[in-house]
């Protein structure tokens, strides 16, 4: 999968956020079940319905997918989902599963991008295990032991390498800032009971950015075992902390043809908007953003969350993605954006941003039983 440029900030619905100050305007996020019953219609209905109960944008990969020719292999085109109550990557689990697509994560944007899966794996996860839980899923992908000698090293001596390589589905409701890459493990146990977790555990809780919406990536979480004596990793318990906002405010920009010169003050940050272009089929806008009372972590992260956040939307209602790119200080940077498209007789008219507020942390849980150990 190719990895995004991005970085977006988790939205926590359940715990009750800490509150930045100059964010009384900011919307709470709530985070719902999902109920989807549709019998025998096509897979773009389905993500039409998902997305208006969710705001969460699906896409496909090729956009034209459904016109290509797989032969009488290829994606269907008629599917029927009973989904009820479920969390989000539950019912995609279904919906993918119907449809044979997968999540792909590519692209500086929020949304969820699916493309076809040939052959007999369906599902997003293929036979991977999966630990579900109401913001997210995280899923087992491998498990490796080895042993390593440096003929170049000082003094060559066998290195071993044994562990447990997992990674997150969350929410795309949920914006995902970062997370942590050495997971909170509170029990790591053999088929006899005993724990194979290091004796020493590191102890670097630095943060990595993440580069979607949706998915944490790698994580590796070292085991200490026997082969002789371990051969099933009984149960894995455990957690992955993120970065999280409660709330986001919202920034529409109307009549973007006579917007030059507009000023919005919000989220901690002075926005102008100059230079602003709308032809035919494309789009352009330098925006000027002044620190006013932005945490260091919100201003480190501002160009990605530009880039993936801000929206243009069109006479027709189609909300596009900006691409671009910008500098500054850490009080002031200005960047420039832009877009194109072919649709005929369909112009820009809008600009749209959601800017996460009310940070704080949470953790994501998971649970494996009965792996089987190399």
């Amino acid at each position: 999968m190719n990895r995004t440029l991005g970085c977006v900030l988790l939205a926590l619905a359940l715990i009750a956020p800490v509150a930045r100050g100059d964010d009384d305007n900011a919307v709470d996020i709530k985070v719902t079940p999902i109920t989807l019953k549709m019998e025998s219609v096509h897979p773009k209905d389905v993500f039409e319905e998902l997305s208006k109960q969710t705001g969460v944008v699906v896409k496909v990969w090729p956009e034209n997918l459904w016109n290509q020719n797989y032969g009488p292999n290829g994606p269907p085109t008629s599917v029927t989902i009973d989904v009820d109550q479920k969390p989000f990557w539950e019912a995609m689990e279904e919906i993918c599963t119907e449809t044979h697509l997968y999540p792909a994560n590519m692209g500086n944007n929020d949304a969820l991008i699916l493309q076809w899966r040939g052959g007999d794996a369906t599902g997003p996860f293929g036979k991977k295990p999966v630990s579900a839980s109401e913001n997210g899923t995280v899923v087992a992908s491998s498990i490796q032991r080895s042993h390593t000698i440096d003929f170049n090293a000082a003094d060559p001596k066998p290195v071993r390498t044994c562990g447990i390589n997992i990674e997150g589905y969350v929410d795309p409701r949920l914006r995902i800032a970062s997370y942590s890459t050495h997971p909170n493990i509170e029990k790591a146990e053999d088929e006899n009971g005993n724990s194979i977790l290091p004796a020493q555990q590191d102890p670097n809780q630095s943060m990595n950015q993440v580069y979607t919406s949706w998915q944490i990536g790698n994580i590796f979480i070292p085991l200490d075992y026997d082969p002789e004596k371990s051969h099933k990793l009984a149960t894995l318990k455990g957690s992955i902390k993120v970065t999280a906002a409660g709330a986001v405010e919202k920034l529409e920009l109307d009549d973007l043809g006579n917007a030059n010169g507009t000023v919005k003050e919000l989220a901690g940050r002075k926005i102008t908007f100059e230079d602003i272009k709308v032809e035919d089929k494309s789009f352009s806008v330098k925006m000027t953003i002044v620190r006013e009372g932005m945490s260091n972590e919100e201003w480190g992260s501002l160009f990605q969350n530009i880039i993936r956040s801000v929206k243009v939307e069109t006479s027709s209602g189609r909300k596009l993605d900006l691409g671009g790119g910008g500098g500054g200080s850490d009080k002031q940077v200005t960047y420039t954006l832009s877009t194109t498209w072919s649709e005929d007789d369909d112009k820009a008219v809008k600009l749209l941003w959601d800017i996460p507020t009310k940070f704080q942390d949470m953790e994501i849980p998971f649970e494996f039983k009965d792996l089987t150990l190399p």
